[in-house]
């Protein structure tokens, strides 16, 4: 790899040029490890979290079914509500199959903090 020249800018920025970020491999958002070394500065990427080789191979698998075309979808706002709608009504459904009736005892207890309302004289004055 050539040599490189880079300047400082005005807020002591400094841009990485193309050949190297290439070789390096770096992306937009990686961490460098800076070092004074001497008269140099060391600029060496660092990975904070271990990288499990086993989910860099099942996210590379997931990235080429996605460039291939292999995914569900899109989905749009509506369909995520609709999925939270059937998981929400398939939990409430194995609760009440399972007998803990864990739903309704909330139900209840929801009921039971909520005064009872016997004219409309009364509600105004409960919601002031």
């Amino acid at each position: 790899m050539p040599n490189e020249i880079t300047k400082v800018g005005p807020k002591y920025q400094v841009t990485i040029p193309k050949p190297v970020r290439e070789a390096l491999k770096l992306e937009t958002g990686d961490l460098l490890e800076v070092r004074v070394a001497g008269r140099h500065v060391l600029l060496r990427p660092k990975v904070l979290v271990d990288r499990d080789p086993e989910l860099e191979r099942d996210l590379a698998e997931a990235e080429a079914d996605i460039k291939a075309g292999r995914v569900y979808g899109p989905y749009g706002a509506q369909d995520a509500l609709k999925g939270l709608d059937e998981a929400i009504k398939e939990e409430r459904r194995r609760a009440r199959m399972s007998g803990g009736g864990e739903v309704e005892k909330l139900k209840a207890k929801s009921r039971a903090r909520r005064p009872a309302v016997t004219t409309r004289a009364h509600a105004r004055t409960l919601h002031r």
